[in-house]
């Protein structure tokens, strides 16, 4: 799902938690290094050998 505003386009994924029921939550993609701490989501695997497969945190 994409959303256009003011100029810009920002990147929102709509996901089930599957910890609520498969309930689904909406999260704004941003474009920024991570921290030390935060977790990630693969959306886009782009090398074919990488260990991490989309979905995977």
């Amino acid at each position: 799902m994409t959303e256009i505003k003011a100029n810009s386009t920002v990147m929102i994924h709509v996901l089930a938690d599957e910890t609520l029921s498969s309930i689904k939550r909406e999260y704004v993609e941003v474009d920024r290094k991570t921290e030390i701490g935060e977790k990630i989501i693969i959306v886009d695997k782009n090398d074919p050998d990488d260990e991490y497969e989309n979905g995977a945190i």
